[in-house]
């Protein structure tokens, strides 16, 4: 490797992180309708349900699943049980739509810090990928084989203004293993609208290549434990891969 190319790596690696310290001082503002999530657990024995819709463009392909589930529930009040999936939709230009249920994911967070005690709240949440949908994965809609991530969620909040990082090491079986992260911002603009702004950067595992995905929205309290949950953003790269449109929309249920 060269002097310079070295350099490049290293630089693109600190400001990676120099993003994340920021992103730090928050109370978390993650998961759906965004793609990064946060330290945040529904309590012991409760439940966080979210049933969406996520639509994603790219240059070659278009998915989406019908009625994405995202279902969680905590055991006790640090930890929580995850489970993710959906039927999943895809179709690449000039061919016919195909179908099947989308690769699941199960996963568990356990929050060792809390911002009452420790001035910040930070969680691990390993989580486990499985392609569920073999003709899928050969279309290229989605992974084959397993996959594991393994990510790290820093969270503060400061009044009004939440802020949320969260960064991980993705290992893929059939792929290139990943990292993955970035900030996310929450403004609560009053009792019933919250606004959200996410950047999630993506790198190969080598630092190679990278991508950025910027998207904003906002959850919206329709009754004490419902929300309508909107998000909608971009890639920055122009790449097969790089969504030139994400856009998600559901109901949040907690209880």
């Amino acid at each position: 490797m060269s002097t310079k190319g070295f350099q490049v790596r290293k630089t693109v690696l600190i400001l990676f992180f120099v993003l994340l310290a920021v992103s730090s001082r928050s109370f978390g503002q993650g998961g759906p309708p965004l793609i990064g999530d946060d330290p945040g657990t529904p309590g012991k024995g409760k439940f966080e349900i979210n049933i969406g819709y996520p639509y994603v463009q790219t240059e070659q392909a278009t998915t989406m699943d019908i009625g994405y589930l995202d279902f969680n529930w905590g055991p006790t009040e640090n930890v929580q049980l995850s489970y993710q999936g959906g039927f999943l939709l895809g179709k690449t230009t000039g061919q016919s739509w195909k179908g099947g249920y989308d690769n699941s994911l199960v996963g568990v967070k356990w929050r060792f810090l809390d911002q009452e005690t420790s001035g910040i709240d930070m969680s691990i949440y390993p989580q486990i990928g499985y392609n569920t949908t073999a003709s899928l994965a050969r279309a290229g809609f989605s992974e084959s084989g397993a996959g594991v991530f393994m990510p790290i969620e820093f969270a503060r909040t400061f009044g009004k203004l939440e802020l949320d990082g969260e960064v991980g090491y993705q290992y893929l079986e059939h792929s290139r293993d990943q990292w993955a992260g970035g900030p996310i911002v929450g403004y609560l603009l009053n009792d019933q609208i919250e606004l959200l702004a996410e950047a999630r950067l993506i790198f190969d595992q080598d630092f190679r290549s990278n991508n950025l995905v910027l998207d904003g929205g906002c959850r919206v309290n329709l009754a004490e434990h419902v929300q309508l949950l909107l998000a909608a953003g971009r890639g920055l790269r122009n790449e097969d891969s790089s969504p030139h449109l994400f856009f998600y929309a559901g109901v949040g249920f907690r209880f």
